[in-house]
């Protein structure tokens, strides 16, 4: 399994991003090539493939053939500090056999141990959840109110 972060900041938004449902994963160079540092659950059932199989298996493995060599240019240009394109669209093969289009949010950073890379995932064709509007209203008024007072419903 791979190490957890040790950084408390870095843990905090590792666990805020999981609990918000944010598929993402970090990955890093290692000797010459890239390797997974962290999966994030939501990302393993964005694919349909178990986080064990997932770290089993090498980085660009998901995505579909005709991409494939584009993807392993990116990850060459990513090993060599090149500049990163804040956005793609990539076809992914999910577990089922089905593909999935998503768009991808990238970065590269320098740690003490050569570069990270952070890349959110958002599949192109899900609906963005939304709550009905009598639950986005309860939530509001309970934000509104002060810590260990009682919330009231009132109707008309």
């Amino acid at each position: 399994m791979i190490a957890p972060f040790e950084d408390p900041v870095l843990v905090a938004l590792v666990e805020v991003l999981e609990r918000s449902g944010t598929a993402f994963f970090v990955f890093r160079e290692v000797d010459g090539g890239i390797a997974w540092r962290y999966i994030s659950k939501p990302y393993a059932e964005l694919v349909g493939v178990p986080l064990e199989e997932l770290y089993a298996s090498p980085v660009l493995a998901r995505v579909v053939d005709e991409q494939h060599a584009a993807m392993r240019g990116l990850a060459q240009v990513f090993i060599d500090g090149g500049e990163m394109p804040a956005m793609l669209e990539v076809t992914l093969k999910h577990g089922s056999g089905s593909t999935i289009q998503v768009e991808t949010t990238m970065i590269r950073e320098m740690s003490e141990t050569g570069p990270v890379g952070v890349v959110m995932v958002n599949d192109k064709h899900a609906k963005a959840p939304q709550l009905n509007l009598l639950e986005a209203d309860r939530i509001s008024w309970s934000a509104r109110s002060p810590p260990g007072s009682r919330t009231r419903s009132t109707t008309r």
